[in-house]
């Protein structure tokens, strides 16, 4: 990565922060639309997409999980999965690489077009899909800085979660063993992206007839860090494990 970094943080072409196939055209897709914009805070980048940031979870995942697909090497995660993964096929961002995923993507695609595609902006958009025999991971980058706890994790400040209470609560089956307010600060402020994947982890199990599993990924060097939000998303990710335990 001998690219230039405009301020030190962003590439001026973000294929300089992609390790393995830097032309594919998802990587174009997704620089085109998710991109920084004229923003007071952002303005010294405007116009290039967050995965030129040399802190992009983006980049990353796509630098580990694709580099592990295309090499065949998914088998390296049997051990954190607690499965032996035989041909496992694999999403990222909902979009497959190769045929053997193509109706993976499909499936995937159309159950969430069908909730949320319903509403305005853009649809839930998992990081990371993986289907096996009997399992389907539906797993969300949640990596950060080193050594520094993110800004954001679960939490929210877009309408959205008023929006889609009905479509998670109310309107279609899931896996809360717990009734939710639809006033509730913990899912409205705190948890709302974990309610949401969740609520498609579930939805996606049943549909494919596999045990649902969510996964959150994160970053090791912050993870002991003692803050509120810290413990907040403890709490709510044990209360994703908890719910998702008791899904048949």
């Amino acid at each position: 990565m001998n690219g230039s970094l405009i301020n030190g943080n962003v590439f001026s072409d973000y294929r300089e922060n992609i390790l393995i196939d830097c032309n594919n055209p998802i990587l174009a897709f997704k620089a085109n639309r998710d991109r920084y914009t004229g923003a007071a805070n952002q303005k010294a980048y405007a116009g290039h997409p967050h995965i030129a940031s040399i802190n992009s979870e983006d980049a990353l995942t796509w630098n580990v999980f694709r580099t592990l697909q295309a090499k065949s090497k998914l088998d390296v995660l049997s051990s954190l999965l607690c499965e032996e993964l035989v041909n496992p096929r694999i999403l990222i961002w909902t979009l497959a690489f190769n045929d053997e995923a193509s109706s993976l993507q499909y499936d995937v695609g159309n159950l969430i077009r069908s909730i949320d595609g319903k509403h305005k902006g853009q649809i839930t958009e998992p990081d990371l899909i993986i289907s096996t025999e009997n399992k389907i991971y539906v797993g969300e980058c949640k990596l950060g800085t080193c050594n520094q706890y993110p800004t954001h994790l679960w939490n929210n400040k877009s309408p959205g979660s008023k929006v889609r209470f009905k479509d998670y609560f109310i309107d279609n089956d899931n896996p809360f063993i717990h009734p939710i307010s639809d006033t509730d600060i913990f899912y409205h402020e705190v948890a709302y992206q974990l309610f949401r994947m969740a609520f498609y982890a579930y939805l996606l199990g049943k549909q494919l007839k596999k045990k649902p599993v969510l996964l959150s990924i994160t970053n090791k060097s912050w993870w002991n860090l003692e803050t509120e939000d810290r413990l907040r998303l403890i709490f709510g990710a044990g209360f994703a494990l908890n719910i998702l335990t008791h899904v048949s």
